[in-house]
């Protein structure tokens, strides 16, 4: 017996059986409703913005591409100038090496000395 005293619920004033239990409940979960779709609109706009934001750097982002692809394409030719400037460099050392090794050696001693001005 005191058992189950204790499973029933305590409702001293009576409105658990009256219909303004449901009713109450139904408010609750409209007003709960009405939270909860303000809520998702709030982020669903702020979805729509974030994609905005990221059509805009996007966009920002294809332009500094661009920029680079040009930069890059002038540095390449840049190189190739480099590149075959350094080839006739080469060439010319080359070339100077060739013509310091057809010379007489000074050291040697069949060079003839001749004094400046004689």
């Amino acid at each position: 017996m005191m058992v189950q005293l204790f499973a029933q619920p305590i409702d001293p004033s009576g409105l658990a059986n009256s219909g303004w239990a449901n009713a109450t409940i139904g408010g609750v979960c409209v007003a709960l409703l009405v939270v909860l779709a303000y809520f998702l609109k709030l982020w669903v706009d702020e979805r729509k913005s974030n994609t905005e934001v990221l059509r805009e750097t996007s966009g920002q982002l294809v332009g500094v591409i661009e920029k680079t692809n040009v930069v890059i394409a002038g540095n390449t030719q840049a190189i190739g100038n480099v590149a075959k400037q350094t080839d006739a460099v080469v060439f010319k050392v080359d070339d100077l090496r060739e013509t310091m090794m057809r010379r007489p050696c000074l050291m040697q001693p069949d060079v003839t000395y001749r004094p400046p001005g004689g």
